[in-house]
């Protein structure tokens, strides 16, 4: 016998299940307030679960919407990349049919640095974008400021030095004097300088975003700040305080179970040893690094790391792992349009080639190298690059004349 299900029990399944999905909203809310930096899977599970099914209550919606904006650094950190992002660009959708407009240019933010970490860049600046004009919009200065520097950030990646600057500069203008998101403006200038080489102007702003970070015990920035710093004095020869500087921050992000940053900060440690000529143990912390990197999908930072690995490899006489890893690290620099780190590359590629005696292999591989450098004649770097490179060419050319003499 069938049952004839009326509007009003339609109405009453309806009512329960409105509260039933409000007050595990409630509870979730609670549980993950009460978390560290990483969700342990007894509350992602279900938190996941959750906003599988809230989505479909309308009056849920500020309870879903305070629990995405708390869950999403928590994610992020933990690494989660693809697998959370279509429950924020949900969040998104939903913020905008019930116009909330304050939450979905929150959203779009956190949108933006997870492309920024996939190395999507034009997906990143569109959200970041996106949000910053929104903070405009609903006259929010500070949320505009933070989507501001999030997108100098990316504009530095892709090496728009110029723009990057001048993004600061906005964010900064959207500033009270003692704001703390200031660190973040001094953050993204320290990048700047070191990308331009200017070691010690990176050394100054980096360790004034670290004391501002400390103010509010931001362990996870204070540790990317160290981790500039360490990467602005290895080219000063300060072995010992980037080693120092490195296990401090190390020690920041296993506080904070960070493994992705800690990853990073390994490998600029790595970096000290290979300079010191320590190249198993710089390859330990690399190979470690690695695994991380292919876990999250981060492109450009498993591009540094393959060239450091190519290093490491010459150092230890490994030609064919040197050159495997050279190519690698070529080749995403390349599908990042980051041509000044893909000519470097080469560079490594084309001296394990002239260590080999493979000296035409070398000579192609070199003044491939400086044609591409061509194209990037008014890019920081280039002078460096064409000064590094012109004596290797020079030098594999001459055995071979020798050698065919």
């Amino acid at each position: 016998m069938e049952v004839e299900v009326t509007p009003a029990a339609t109405n009453v399944y309806a009512a329960v299940f409105t509260a039933c999905i409000l007050k595990r909203t409630e509870t979730m809310l609670a549980r993950v307030k009460q978390t560290g930096p990483i969700l342990p899977a007894a509350t992602l599970k279900p938190a996941l679960l959750l906003l599988n099914y809230a989505w479909r209550v309308a009056e849920a919606w500020p309870g879903v919407r305070d629990l995405l904006l708390l869950m999403a650094p928590k994610m992020e950190q933990a690494g989660y990349r693809d697998e959370w992002l279509p429950y924020l660009e949900q969040g998104i959708q939903s913020g905008q049919q019930l116009g909330d407009l304050q939450a979905v240019a929150e959203l779009q933010l956190q949108v933006g640095l997870l492309y920024q970490l996939r190395s999507k860049y034009a997906e990143a600046r569109t959200y970041l974008e996106a949000s910053a004009a929104g903070f405009e919009q609903l006259n929010l200065p500070l949320g505009q400021a933070k989507a501001l520097n999030r997108l100098a950030y990316v504009a530095r990646l892709q090496r728009r030095f110029e723009e990057a600057a001048q993004l600061v500069e906005m964010a900064g203008q959207l500033l009270e004097k003692d704001n703390l998101e200031w660190a973040y403006n001094y953050f993204v200038l320290g990048l700047i300088a070191l990308d331009k080489r200017n070691w010690l102007e990176a050394n100054n702003f980096s360790k004034k975003a670290f004391s501002l970070w400390e103010q509010k015990d931001d362990q996870r920035m204070m540790g990317r700040s160290l981790i500039t710093v360490a990467a602005a004095l290895l080219p000063m020869k300060e072995y010992q305080e980037v080693t120092a500087v490195c296990q401090q921050a190390i020690t920041l992000f296993e506080k904070i179970q960070d493994p992705f940053y800690q990853a990073i900060a390994q490998m600029h440690l790595g970096n000290a040893y290979l300079s010191l000529t320590q190249p198993l143990e710089a390859l330990r912390l690399y190979l470690f690094a690695e695994r991380i990197f292919q876990q999250t999908q981060e492109q450009l930072r498993l591009a540094h790391i393959h060239n450091n690995i190519g290093i490491a490899y010459r150092q230890l006489q490994q030609w064919d792992k040197a050159a495997e890893a050279y190519l690698s690290s070529i080749k995403q620099y390349r599908e990042l349009g980051n041509i000044v780190l893909m000519v470097d590359a080469a560079d490594g590629l084309g001296l394990v080639y002239l260590e080999q005696g493979q000296l035409l292999k070398a000579i192609a591989t070199f003044k491939e190298a400086l044609n591409q450098l061509e194209h990037i004649k008014d890019e920081p770097g280039y002078k460096h690059l064409l000064d590094v490179i012109t004596p290797h060419l020079r030098e594999a050319s001459a055995q071979l004349g020798n050698k065919n003499e």
